[in-house]
């Protein structure tokens, strides 16, 4: 989820001043180093997205409606080929760089940021069926007894209720998508 750093999320107030601030848009980032740097926009889309996910994520914790951030990360396999030397006594232990590609694969993540809660799912390829599937474990699985889910998500071409209805029949996508909230980070800031 945007907003999050090391020593725990920002402001929600010093943000939502910041970007109404007369009249502009400022979006922040925030690096590895928690550093904040910001750029002026004056496109509204970001804005309204900006302050959608912002407001959402400035609410309490509710159990009948959590809030839960998705996000998806190809990774690469790769192995060792050559044994790493063991850490012996004024030596660490060594590494070869030389690796053996094994192929890709997905990572599906879910965050719950207020209850602390992560999951993360692996699969061969990131399609449209594939975030169907896991929208159905979120609905089914993870959150059953849960009235909406209110769902982070980037603005991917895979992150849509239409990718329910091209996978499932469709009472079964309508009953899925109307226990999902969909809240979409800004285009460039997520």
């Amino acid at each position: 989820c945007p907003f999050k750093t090391g020593n725990g999320f920002l402001n929600f107030t010093f943000f939502k001043q910041a970007i109404s601030n007369q009249g502009k848009f400022f979006w922040f980032r925030i690096t590895e180093f928690n550093l904040i740097y910001f750029n002026a926009f004056h496109d509204q889309d970001l804005k309204i997205n900006s302050l959608d996910v912002l407001d959402l994520y400035a609410e309490p914790d509710d159990r009948r409606y959590p809030q839960v951030c998705f996000d998806e990360s190809p990774v690469q396999l790769t192995s060792e080929t050559r044994h790493p030397l063991p850490a012996r006594p004024g030596h660490p232990a060594r590494y070869d760089t030389e690796y053996q590609r094994e192929g890709t694969a997905n990572l599906f993540l879910f965050v719950q940021p207020l209850r602390g809660w992560r999951h993360v799912n692996v699969t061969k390829q990131r399609t449209k069926p594939d975030f169907a599937r896991q929208m159905r474990l979120l609905v089914d699985q993870y959150f059953p007894t849960a009235e909406r889910i209110r769902l982070v998500v980037d603005n991917l071409n895979t992150h849509t209720p239409a990718a329910l209805y091209g996978t499932f029949p469709p009472d079964e996508a309508r009953r899925i998508t109307r226990k999902l909230e969909f809240h979409y980070t800004p285009k460039h800031g997520s």
